[in-house]
């Protein structure tokens, strides 16, 4: 596999393929959350096994924090993913945030 460069036009910076990020899903602490977040991730990143969400709940207990470092091959992965997250995040699903 040889690495492949993207320039983003709106921000300019260069993306070097592959790549890996650090994916944050925030939403009420439901069992739901976490089987939510690795299918999504999935359905874009087929790879993605979901064996490195890491969790973290607020002070309270009522939301938690899920982390996954995902790699992603191109910018379209990146983008489809994030759409898809702020997509369930605006509909009021589990999702709260997405950072």
């Amino acid at each position: 596999m040889t690495d492949e460069t993207t320039a983003d036009k709106t921000t300019g910076y260069v993306w070097t393929f592959p790549c890996t990020l650090p994916i944050k899903v925030m939403g009420p602490a439901r069992d739901s959350l976490k089987p939510l977040t690795k299918k999504i991730i999935t359905k874009h990143v087929p790879e993605f096994t979901g064996n490195n969400i890491r969790s973290s709940p607020s002070k309270t207990g009522k939301y938690i924090s899920l982390t996954a470092d995902v790699v992603f091959q191109n910018k379209q992965q990146v983008d489809d993913l994030f759409a898809e997250l702020s997509h369930h995040q605006q509909n009021g699903d589990d999702i709260s945030f997405v950072i």
